[in-house]
C-alpha cells in the first residue's frame, strides 16, 4: 500500500467515483454524480459506508456499502449492501479488493449492522469467500417470463431467514433511481409488482415484493411483454407462468433463444418486422443464426455545422424511416438517462440533440417535421456533435464535418432487419432515413 492513502468517501468524491466506475464497468451508462447521490445520501435509512484508495490526488479504489432493513433469522435488523466495487486498471493484482472489503466491514460492524451482503460475479466471488471470509450463499435464478410469476408471500416470509423489509420511504426512493424510474405495476391481496428497465434488449425487469406495512400505489399499469426476473424464493413458493430459464453462462445460443421469442411475439402482434442495431460482435449471429438482413453499417460522422437533409427527397426514396408523432416524439426526448432537446427547424426538419458518450460532442439527428407540433426547447448553439444513422443516398449534405474512421469507433454498428411477411424481402441500404433517436444509441 505505499503511496496509497486508504480514506472514507465523502461527497465531495461523487465526480471522481463516477469517472472510476465509468472507467471499470465501460458498458454501463448509469454511473454519475445524480445517480451516486440518489444512490448513497438519499437513502432513508442512513448515509453509506465508503471507502476510497488515492494515489495522490487520483481515485484508484472505491467501495460503498449501504443500510437496508431485512428480517434475519425472525428480527428486524440492519445490514450493509455492498455494491460498486471498482479498482483502476493500473492498480489491480495488489489486494485493493480485499482492503476496500475489509474497511466497510469494519465500518458496517461498528454501525452495529448485523452483517454484510452482496451481489459478486464468476470473477471476483472466490476472491470473496477465500480471502475476506464470505458465504457464497447461492447463484440467483434467473428467467424470462411472458406472465408474471406468483410468490406464495405468506409462506415465503414464514420460512425465509432472509428477506428484504420494504417501508413507504424505502421504496419510494429505491423506486426513484435517477437512471432507472421504477414502477408499481400490479398488486395482490400480499404483494406488490414492481418493473423497470433491464439491461437486455426489449425485456422489462420485474420483481414481486410482500406488501405487508407498503400503502404506496400504483404509479403504472403491468402490460402483456416480456420481463427478466432474477433473485431467489424459498423453496416451493415461487410459481413461474410462461417462462424460460436463463442458462448460468454465455455459449448457450441463449441471443439466439431471446431474439426468436421477440420475433414470434413480434409476429403475433402483427407488426411488419424487427429491426435492430448489432454491433460487430453479434452481427454475424443475428445474420447467420436468426435470418437477419445485415443492411447497413450506420454512418459516424463529426460535424461542427448542422448537416442538411433534403427530406422531401429522402422521405419518397426511402424505403424504411421512423414516422414520428408529437407523442412518440415527447416520449423519446423524455430519457431520464439523456434529456434530448429540439434546438432548431427549417421548413421541412427538425434538429435535436442530446449527450454523446464522446467527450465535448452532442449527439445530434435531423427528422421530418411531417405532422409535428412540438416547439423548440433550447437553442442551436455554434458546438461539435456526433452524427449516426443512414439516409437515402444524395439527400444529405454534411457541413464542416469529418467521418469517424471504423477503425477509431468503440464498436461499429449495422442496421438489421427481420421482414414478418416476405423473409426474402431486402432493405436497400441506400434507401433507408434512421438515426441515433431511432434506437438507444444516447
Amino acid at each position: 500500500m505505499a503511496g496509497l492513502q486508504v480514506r472514507a468517501g465523502e461527497p465531495a468524491d461523487l465526480t471522481a467515483t463516477a469517472q472510476l466506475l465509468a472507467l471499470g464497468f465501460p458498458a454501463a451508462r448509469k454511473f454519475s454524480s445524480e445517480y451516486l447521490r440518489w444512490q448513497y445520501y438519499d437513502n432513508p435509512l442512513g448515509a453509506p459506508l465508503s471507502c476510497n484508495i488515492s494515489a495522490g490526488a487520483q481515485l484508484v479504489g472505491h467501495l460503498t456499502g449501504i443500510p437496508i432493513e431485512v428480517t434475519l433469522r425472525g428480527e428486524t435488523r440492519l445490514v450493509t449492501l455492498i455494491m460498486n466495487i471498482a479498482v483502476h486498471p493500473a492498480y489491480r493484482g495488489r489486494d485493493l479488493l480485499k482492503t476496500l472489503t475489509a474497511e466497510v466491514i469494519a465500518l458496517s460492524a461498528a454501525c452495529s449492522h448485523a452483517g454484510v451482503v452482496g451481489v459478486a460475479n464468476q470473477n471476483s466471488v472466490a476472491a470473496f469467500e477465500r480471502k475476506l471470509g464470505f458465504q457464497n450463499v447461492a447463484g440467483l435464478d434467473a428467467f424470462i417470463e411472458w406472465l408474471p410469476h406468483r410468490i406464495a408471500m405468506q409462506s415465503a416470509l414464514g420460512d425465509a431467514e432472509f428477506a428484504h423489509r420494504w417501508s413507504d420511504a424505502t421504496l419510494a426512493w429505491r423506486m426513484n433511481n435517477p437512471a432507472n424510474r421504477l414502477h408499481i405495476v400490479g398488486a395482490t391481496a400480499d404483494s406488490l409488482v414492481v418493473e423497470g428497465k433491464s439491461s437486455l434488449p426489449m425485456l422489462r425487469a420485474r420483481a414481486l415484493i410482500s406488501r405487508r406495512g407498503l400503502t404506496l400505489p400504483a404509479t403504472a399499469s403491468l402490460l402483456p411483454r416480456p420481463a427478466v426476473v432474477i433473485g431467489l424464493a424459498p423453496r416451493g413458493t415461487l410459481q413461474r407462468r410462461l417462462a424460460i430459464t436463463i442458462p448460468a453462462y454465455r455459449g448457450r445460443d441463449l441471443l439466439k433463444t431471446l431474439t426468436a421469442e421477440v420475433i414470434a411475439l413480434s409476429a403475433a402482434c402483427s407488426h411488419a418486422g424487427v429491426v435492430g442495431v448489432a454491433n460487430q460482435n453479434s452481427v454475424a449471429a443475428f445474420e447467420r443464426k436468426l435470418g437477419f438482413q445485415n443492411v447497413a453499417g450506420l454512418d459516424a460522422f463529426i460535424e461542427w455545422l448542422p448537416h442538411r437533409i433534403a427530406m422531401q427527397s429522402a422521405l419518397g426514396d426511402a424505403e424504411f424511416a421512423h414516422r414520428w408523432s408529437d407523442a412518440t416524439l415527447a416520449w423519446r426526448m423524455n430519457n431520464p438517462a439523456n434529456r434530448l432537446h429540439i434546438v432548431g427547424a427549417t421548413a421541412d426538419s427538425l434538429v435535436v440533440e442530446g449527450k454523446s458518450s464522446l467527450p465535448m460532442l452532442r449527439a445530434r439527428a435531423l427528422i421530418s417535421r411531417r405532422g409535428l407540433t412540438l416547439p423548440a426547447t433550447a437553442s442551436l448553439l455554434p458546438r461539435p456533435a456526433v452524427v449516426i444513422g443512414l439516409a437515402p443516398r444524395g439527400t444529405l449534405q454534411r457541413r464542416l464535418a469529418i467521418t469517424i474512421p471504423a477503425r477509431l469507433r468503440p464498436s461499429p454498428l449495422r442496421l438489421i432487419y427481420f421482414d414478418h411477411d416476405d423473409r426474402r424481402a431486402q432493405l436497400h441500404p441506400a434507401r433507408v432515413l434512421f438515426n441515433f433517436l431511432d434506437f438507444d444509441a444516447f
